[in-house]
């Protein structure tokens, strides 16, 4: 059976009235120099996701191998650049280490690249990149803070859109069992949120 990813996000409206608009995000909007914790997080996410991506690469059949090398090299020849400017901008230092949760999440993911079927950890690479996306779709305008316009120029861009189109295409193009496909898609949307949760709290950075 075919993964249907309508499907998938349609049965996770739970966690997605939860996610947009985050509080961390509406927050954000008032005080942008808030966002120094989402910066050092998602620059150890992002680092974390390329090593992610590339044991997936290392498993994916034949069709999906350079998409996902491509999609790759973009998150280290674009993303990684992105956050040593704006953590200049904003004065993060990003050698302090991540949170529990964003280790945690990192963790994750690793365990579908390397011990369940491919089908699986793309699976998790188009809800937590769709995630990214509803949430700086829902930034981009807020504000004319030049790091928030920076940030949702890349995250809410057209590109960005048509790469995670991409991602929907190639899941739904290959067989899985729904129930697992569900089941993974429902554990990463909570990791998701806790990440966004963790930037919220009082002993962020």
């Amino acid at each position: 059976m075919r993964v249907d990813t309508e499907r998938l996000i349609g049965e996770n409206r739970d966690v997605w009235a939860r996610f947009v608009p985050h509080p961390y995000m509406v927050k954000v909007v008032g005080d942008p120099g808030s966002l120094r914790p989402w910066v050092l997080e998602d620059y150890h996410f992002v680092r974390g996701a390329i090593r992610f991506m590339l044991a997936l690469a290392s498993r994916a059949p034949e069709g999906h191998l350079d998409f996902l090398l491509e999609s790759t090299h973009r998150l280290a020849t674009m993303e990684v650049p992105i956050f040593l400017e704006v953590s200049r901008d904003l004065g993060v230092d990003l050698g302090r280490e991540p949170s529990m949760a964003t280790v945690s999440y990192v963790s994750f993911l690793n365990h579908l690249a390397t011990s369940m079927d491919f089908v699986y950890g793309a699976v998790a690479l188009f809800a937590e990149e769709w995630a990214y996306y509803q949430a700086w779709k829902w930034l981009s305008g807020k504000s004319q803070h030049p790091v928030l316009v920076r940030l949702s120029s890349h995250w809410s861009s057209r590109e960005f859109c048509e790469y995670v189109e991409r991602l929907r295409e190639m899941v739904e193009g290959m067989q899985g069992d729904q129930k697992t496909a569900a089941g993974v898609f429902r554990e990463t949307c909570r990791f998701e949120l806790l990440f966004w949760d963790s930037l919220n709290g009082p002993d962020t950075h």
